[in-house]
């Protein structure tokens, strides 16, 4: 069983490389799940404190940058609010 968990690890992680270079991918929700799959599958020890909260203020940042960036890229090619809406979800 402990192989498949690290199947599945190496996947998200692997999926979140891939993202870097096609950004249609949410990499950043399947490098969070890499990381929750693995506090699941083995434990959260390893995890300290301080990792989980920089994890976390990166996670943020990253969905501020995203939609940011998403706002100004429709704004400027003078899209609608529904536009908007659609390159957030």
């Amino acid at each position: 069983m402990d192989t498949l968990y690290w199947i599945f690890i190496g996947i998200a992680f692997a999926i979140s490389f891939v993202a870097l270079f096609y950004p249609i991918l949410p990499g950043v929700l399947f490098l969070a799940a890499g990381f929750l799959i693995y506090g699941f599958a083995f434990s959260f020890e390893p995890f300290t404190p301080l990792f989980i909260t920089v994890q976390f203020l990166l996670f943020l940042s990253l969905f501020v940058v995203d939609y940011v960036g998403n706002a100004y890229a429709v704004k400027k090619k003078g899209g609608s609010k529904a536009a908007l809406w659609g390159s957030t979800i």
